[in-house]
């Protein structure tokens, strides 16, 4: 039996030795083939200024962004296996010293030189671009050293060099001009043909060269014990040797001098058998922490962070401020506190109750099940009783172990418990219900009720409650309250209209009350009496836990990882400087839990997350971890970019291109993402996370694309120059040069044709105002060749005074007639100008009036002349072409009454109607009518062709043309005739202006 006992104390053991090996994950993180490396054996690790991690491997290099590598193979041009080590030169170009050969690389871009002879060992890059290095001939072993420049590989047989084929270390000092390289006893420097020997300055035979640092005028040399435990640094200049520095199993026995102190950085790989690991960092010796792993080289990146390269991939190494718990054996931890110092609790909502002491696990049963519904924050009254918040109201665990259910409830809501806070200074034990904050005593009595229950009203559950330093409370809910205990009054100060909810709240040692809420985080402020938010990019979601870790630093949470705010600086000065942590520097709790931080007797806190429970040591944080990013400009239109590269010039024609991005930064706590503009005028695009940017209809010329990426409140500009060569028929300002000259040809053809036809017009006018003219003229020879034949009547009658009044009264109306109103045709060519060609109709009647007088003394007793003029037409206001009347009152005398036999009767009526906007005059005679008129001319011997009608009716058909609105109608019979003359209004109108 005791066989048996014995044997399962053993198991025993063995278990808890296996709870404490696997409670903890390990401190790193690992890459290897299937993150995109090509090997996994890491042999050279480098960061260039852009802050890309190169990694060399026994298959190719790898460049690593912080999120994804790209692999330098054979695949895409990289021809060398393995990698020596890197450089960049001044033009941001790597180079890369391999086994067989130099490679430089910029941006995707491979150029390679592969010397076929010699296989390349130790390297070393020097100022001017020229890389110097160790090779043994492959034909004879023989051993050179050598430099590669311009192109061209330079190999130097110094026949000292060859002696020494132990050597193993090796650099060149260039202001000495001498390679340096050690053997296993000493140190020589090289010069040209001269070797100078250092001797062995160690005292301990078992203490070898392990590595040599360049200087400008000297240089150092680490000696490495056997075991790797004793490290000694001496510095060596021309002549002699010094002691500057020594180690010792992990610790520092002698630093070295301030001056030298950055130089002092020292890794050496371990062998498999040997895991006690050390590296030294500006003087300092720290432990490697990553047993299981044999580390070959090291890499202190830009941020302070460690990566290790091992014979099993590249491991990114976390701050030791960081351990995470193995969610195998602490699963879904809601919250965390301690009972006794070094003794810990776990409540999980879905697996119970576990405690934690001297790194055994246990866990707390109730009736012999789980107790489950765990909610947040646990509570430690004066007697170490443990109060856990439930789904059935307050679990109360008592140090004997015994149990007891605190159970509340009001208006049948449900005895639901979020959180409880215990009140050190009143003792008392405070838990937040729905609608209620519940108070017992250390006796469990319940002694107030603040809430709906005593008439304050609190909306929704309690999910928090935080004690000021003055000692009252803030409850946290849906809306954020503040509560007086002495007074008894509760305050809101925020609804669920601004914050949507509470989540978590805590005081700092300064007094000020911090809330972490659905919408960022909030703060009391006293002098306005008011809670306000920070308002900055990286505070932008939920906020779930707020804990002030000491007096200048308060942890917070986003649902990416965690954050630090700089309380100093914020007091100060108002300025918000945060830290982030995540998987990329430690953290690896995943999505912070709600309420979930505590802080323990050490001064560490512990972290709920969704992924796996974490502990801070905050002495262990560096004192600022910033986001950095830098942006990289890669390709365009699948195009590799050279690294510096800021401008590109597209085919001749193209005027599209897409331009691809890579973000370097190794703390991504959400997507990188991108928006840009066009030249700096243009407004800034919708932000993206693709990192590939397509233009389209490029104008000719240059282009500016400036390019942002941000990643929670940091960001960088990154400017390309785009240059658009287009043929002229492609380019912005031929269509429109094209239509613009269609346009202007289209007026030039307008204005011509508008000028020739308007010419043309003129022409028309000029003849048809000719032609009326001349038809006028016509008209007058006519009238004279009627009076002349009525004189020549009177002189053959011997009636010689009656001739020569006849005469007379002839030249004076001739004189009237000449001197008429004429319009100058050369110079008029406005159809306005020809129709203002007129005469009054009181001007009119005047001439007329002589006409018919004339007429009278030709012809006496044979007419009678009357006219009738109505009251409301102005003579003096009605305009008409000049001699209109006269043809037909000469017509209506000569063929109308003076054929007649008896006393005829001529007469005018003139009337308007202003209605109509018409004049009309009609001209009446009684005589023997147009058509016996027409008979009678026919049958006389001195028959002539009549054609003064015909002409006045042509005059008057061009007057219409001219502009004119004249309307002629003839009433004819035996009795007399009516001529009906219409004068428009509208040409009135037109020939007054």
């Amino acid at each position: 039996m005791k066989i048996i006992y014995t044997y399962i104390l053993i198991l025993l053991c063995f278990a808890n030795t296996g709870i404490a090996q696997e409670l903890t994950l390990p401190g790193h993180k690992q890459y290897g083939l299937k993150d995109g490396l090509p090997q996994t054996q890491i042999t050279t690790l480098f960061q260039d200024s852009r802050g890309y991690i190169w990694a060399g491997t026994n298959n190719g290099a790898a460049r690593f962004n912080g999120e994804n590598f790209f692999a330098f193979t054979t695949k895409n041009g990289f021809p060398f296996g393995y990698v020596n080590n890197f450089a960049e030169d001044k033009q941001g170009r790597i180079w890369v010293l391999c086994r067989h050969g130099i490679a430089c690389i910029s941006g995707d871009s491979v150029a390679a030189f592969p010397q076929n002879e010699y296989y390349f060992a130790q390297g070393d890059f020097t100022a001017g671009d020229t890389i110097r290095f160790i090779a043994t001939r492959k034909k004879d072993d023989k051993r050179m050293v050598g430099y590669w420049t311009d192109g061209e590989y330079k190999l130097l047989d110094l026949p000292f060099i060859d002696r020494y084929k132990d050597g193993h270390l090796f650099t060149y000092n260039e202001k000495l001009d001498a390679y340096i390289f050690s053997s296993e006893e000493n140190i020589y420097q090289v010069n040209q043909n001269e070797v100078k020997s250092f001797s062995h300055p160690c005292p301990y035979e078992n203490h070898k060269p392990a590595k040599i640092i360049r200087l400008e005028n000297d240089f150092i040399v680490f000696y490495v014990s056997s075991d790797l435990n004793h490290i000694l640094c001496y510095s060596f200049n021309k002549t002699t040797s010094e002691l500057i520095a020594e180690y010792s199993f992990g610790k520092c026995l002698k630093y070295p001098p301030d001056n030298l102190r950055e130089h002092i950085s020292f890794f050496q790989g371990l062998s498999v058998q040997n895991y006690v690991q050390y590296t030294i960092e500006n003087g300092e010796i720290y432990p490697l922490n990553v047993s299981g792993h044999n580390v070959r080289t090291i890499l202190k990146d830009k941020n302070g962070g460690l990566w290790y390269g091992a014979e099993d991939g590249l491991l990114r190494i976390f701050s030791g401020a960081f351990t995470t718990f193995n969610p195998a054996l602490l699963p879904e931890i809601w919250s965390v506190t301690e009972q006794q110092e070094g003794r810990f609790w776990f409540a999980s909502f879905s697996y119970g109750v576990k405690s934690l002491k001297d790194n055994k696990l246990k866990s707390l049963l109730l009736n012999g099940k789980e107790i489950l519904g765990n909610y947040f924050h646990p509570a430690v009254n004066g007697n170490n009783s443990l109060y856990f918040a439930l789904g059935d109201g307050i679990l109360k665990y008592m140090p004997n172990g015994k149990t007891k259910l605190l159970n509340y409830t009001w208006n049948d809501n449900p005895p639901i418990c979020f959180y409880t806070h215990y009140d050190k200074e009143r003792r008392h034990l405070l838990g937040g219900f729905r609608g209620n904050v519940a108070v017992w005593d250390d006796n469990d009595k319940l002694v107030r009720e603040i809430g709906r229950a005593s008439g304050m009203p609190i909306t929704g559950f309690v999910h928090c409650i935080a004690q000021d330093s003055a000692s009252n409370f803030w409850f946290g809910s849906p809306d954020i309250y503040h509560y007086n205990w002495e007074t008894n009054r509760l305050k809101q100060y925020a609804s669920s209209a601004e914050i949507i909810n509470c989540l978590d709240a805590a005081t700092d040692h300064s007094g000020r009350t911090w809330f972490g809420t659905q919408k960022g985080l909030y703060y009391y402020d006293k002098q306005t009496d008011s809670v306000k938010i920070i308002n900055v990019p990286e505070l932008q979601n939920w906020v779930l836990m707020v804990l002030p870790i000491d007096k200048s630093r308060l942890l917070l949470s986003q649902p990416d990882g965690l954050y630090i705010l700089d309380l100093d600086e914020f007091n100060r000065n108002g300025k918000v400087i945060l830290s982030c942590y995540n998987e990329a520097n430690g953290y690896l709790g995943g999505e912070p839990g709600q309420a979930g931080a505590f802080k323990d007797s050490q001064g560490h806190i512990w972290i709920t997350g969704t992924s796996a429970l974490s502990r801070l040591n905050p002495n262990l944080l560096p004192k600022k971890d910033s986001l950095r990013l830098n942006l990289v400009f890669t390709k365009y239109n699948n195009t590799p970019i050279l690294y510096e590269q800021h401008q590109i010039k597209l085919p001749h024609n193209q005027e599209s291109v897409t331009i691809v991005f890579d973000a370097v930064a190794f703390n991504r706590p959400t997507p990188v993402e991108y928006n840009y503009r066009i030249n700096k005028s243009k407004n800034w695009s919708v932000a993206q996370t693709d990192n590939y940017i397509t233009l389209i209809d490029l104008p000719h010329g240059k282009t500016t694309l400036y390019v942002q990426a941000s990643l929670q409140g940091v960001s960088t500009i990154f400017p390309v120059v785009i240059y658009v060569s287009k043929a002229f028929y492609n380019q912005a300002w031929f269509i429109p040069l094209v239509l613009f000259l269609l346009l202007l040809t289209l007026i030039i053809v307008t204005l011509v044709y508008g000028r020739t036809q308007t010419r043309l017009q003129k022409t028309l006018m000029r003849a048809k105002y000719a032609e009326a003219e001349t038809i006028q003229a016509l008209m007058n020879p006519h009238f004279v060749y009627n009076v002349l034949a009525n004189v020549q009547s009177k002189i053959r009658n011997l009636k010689i005074e009656e001739a020569e009044q006849s005469l007379l009264k002839m030249a004076h109306l001739i004189r009237r007639f000449l001197h008429l109103p004429a319009q100058d045709i050369e110079n008029n060519d406005n159809k306005s100008d020809i129709l203002k060609n007129t005469v009054t109709l009181a001007q009119e009647l005047d001439l007329l009036q002589e006409f018919i007088d004339f007429q009278q003394l030709l012809y006496p007793q044979e007419f009678i002349y009357l006219l009738s003029i109505d009251d409301n037409v102005d003579v003096e206001k009605i305009y008409l072409p000049p001699m209109l009347l006269q043809p037909f009152v000469e017509n209506s005398i000569s063929h109308g009454l003076i054929p007649k036999q008896g006393v005829g009767r001529l007469q005018i009526d003139i009337s308007s109607f202003k209605k109509q906007n018409k004049t009309i005059i009609r001209i009446i005679d009684d005589g023997v009518g147009i058509e016996q008129s027409r008979q009678m001319r026919d049958q006389s011997k001195f028959k002539y062709p009549s054609r003064g009608r015909k002409l006045t009716m042509r005059r008057i058909h061009l007057l219409n043309e001219l502009g004119f609105n004249i309307e002629i109608d003839t009433e004819t019979s035996e009795k007399g005739t009516t001529v009906t003359i219409v004068l428009l209004k509208s040409a009135e109108k037109k020939t007054r202006n």
